[in-house]
């Protein structure tokens, strides 16, 4: 069995609520086992961050992921983009657990 280890921690195994929760975007990013099997998503949606990601690396503008998806806020979509950010900031290392 594979573990996720966050090294910014002192070594020690992250929990999911370490790693999942940001407190400046947590009312606006969501990860509920019973929504899109678990993935995180913008509150009161199924629109998963992975999906508003890739509109954008696929070089769509703000306005354009705005007019694909019309209930989306400018502040939620930056939200999903800081809540990536903070993610791909944390040092993980897979290793085996016994």
């Amino acid at each position: 069995m594979n573990g996720v280890r966050d090294k910014s921690d002192a070594g020690e195994l992250a929990t999911r609520d370490q790693l999942w929760q940001f407190p400046d975007v947590e009312d606006l990013i969501v990860i509920d086992p019973e929504i899109c099997n678990g993935r995180p998503v913008v509150k009161g949606t199924r629109i998963t961050v992975q999906t508003i990601m890739e509109f954008l690396a696929a070089g769509d503008s703000m306005e354009d992921l705005l007019y694909a998806y019309p209930r989306l806020t400018r502040e939620q979509v930056l939200a999903c983009m800081d809540w990536t950010s903070r993610l791909m900031g944390n040092h993980f290392q897979v290793s085996e657990l016994a």
